[in-house]
């Protein structure tokens, strides 16, 4: 059962007067909350992610998959065959990200019919529900335009990147404005404005998303324009974006650990969230390497050196590698919590479902991030095989 302090919007209709379904109800109410935070998943474009105490990562790994995703875009590649390959991981992996992030959205759908069938929430609250679901929808089609980038012909790639970057600006917009109005909901009995620092962080985490997107746009945006050559202006800039996806999975991870104190979950729960929390952590190291790549790569190019392709492609495979993993622990931590709230009388099953098809979203990320990944191997091994071979 939740401690006093972990309240939930304002009990009403059928839990007045009944303390133990008013205080279950309110546990339920915490752990939805920590997951329409953003603290949950998972939100990737390029590496980012998210939508509830999953803590999206992800959301996130929306943003590193914008920009992983476009990593390889531009320059000039010799190598045909192992380009083709990492191109194809690129298309195919970010229409299985479209739909991770969809399936992120129905849950977010099935938590706010929940919300709605208990009635203890404001309707500011629900209002912020329904933007976290466009939030993922919009994510969803984001990647969905990474794919058709990628797939189509180069000639304009970038600018059709940069595009992608920009509608998922406009998905992190609206994560933002989630968390506002989660925020103006919250109850803070006795002055404990717990739930409140949890959606702070939540819309910290968001800004730092919106503000990597831009960067992203602005970045391959620039890129149509340079030589084909010379991307280390590029580079520079995803750069910067990778480290706004790190600040974020960052955020989202201190605000899961705040959340911790606040609920408490029938069987291994908590111990769920608590997994959970550690696959956003490990995608924060996931974002450093990608950061790591991309700083590599702008410092190579501006020594005019002609093997910086191949180093950039293995650290990007090796990031992506770590946000695997990431994904995986998520994707148990919120099977966790679902089997918990599955046996849990006063949470409504609807919402048990959507904390199923978070897990069911963040399993489908991970494959995303592996299938992406085994491309930038593959790219790196072939050109370090021309080169000494």
């Amino acid at each position: 059962m939740p401690r006093p302090n972990a309240s939930a919007p304002s009990d009403r209709g059928a839990t007045r007067g009944d303390p133990t379904r008013t205080a279950s109800l309110s546990s339920s109410a915490a752990h939805e909350r920590l997951h329409s935070s953003g603290i949950g998943s998972a939100h990737t474009l390029l590496l980012c992610a998210k939508s509830r105490s999953r803590v999206k990562y992800g959301p996130a790994l929306s943003d590193i998959a914008h920009a992983t995703l476009g990593f390889g875009a531009g320059g000039t590649d010799i190598l045909k065959r192992p380009r083709a390959v990492r191109d194809a991981g690129i298309a195919i992996g970010s229409a299985l990200a479209a739909a991770g992030f969809a399936v992120a959205g129905a849950a977010v759908l099935l938590d706010m019919i929940g919300v709605i069938r208990i009635g203890f929430a404001p309707t500011s609250y629900d209002v912020g529900k329904g933007l976290d679901v466009a939030h993922n929808l919009v994510l969803a089609a984001a990647f969905a335009l990474v794919s058709f980038a990628v797939a189509g012909r180069i000639d304009g790639r970038e600018r059709r990147l940069a595009f992608a970057a920009s509608v998922a600006a406009v998905s992190f917009a609206a994560w933002i404005a989630a968390q506002a109005l989660y925020g103006v909901s919250e109850p803070t009995p006795q002055g404990v404005y717990t739930l409140v620092i949890i959606d702070v962080l939540g819309a910290l985490a968001a800004t730092a998303l919106l503000a990597a997107a831009v960067t992203v746009a602005v970045a391959f945006r620039r890129a149509a324009s340079a030589p084909a050559d010379d991307q280390s202006r590029r580079d520079g800039l995803l750069a910067w974006a990778a480290g706004g996806l790190g600040l974020s999975l960052a955020l989202s991870t201190a605000a899961a650990i705040v959340h911790f104190d606040n609920v408490r979950l029938l069987d291994n729960g908590n111990r769920g969230l608590h997994v959970a929390a550690l696959g956003l952590a490990i995608g924060v190291v996931g974002a450093l390497v990608a950061t790591i790549a991309l700083v590599v790569s702008r410092r190579m190019q501006g020594q005019t050196t002609a093997r910086w392709l191949g180093p950039r492609e293995a650290l990007i495979a090796a990031a992506l590698g770590v946000f695997v993993v990431g994904f995986v622990f998520v994707a148990l931590g919120d099977a966790t919590v679902a089997r918990a709230s599955e046996h849990d009388d006063f949470i409504p099953q609807v919402m048990a479902a959507g904390r199923w098809l978070e897990s069911v979203s963040a399993w489908i990320l991970s494959a995303c991030a592996a299938l992406v990944g085994t491309g930038f191997l593959v790219s790196a091994v072939s050109r370090r095989s021309i080169r000494t071979g």
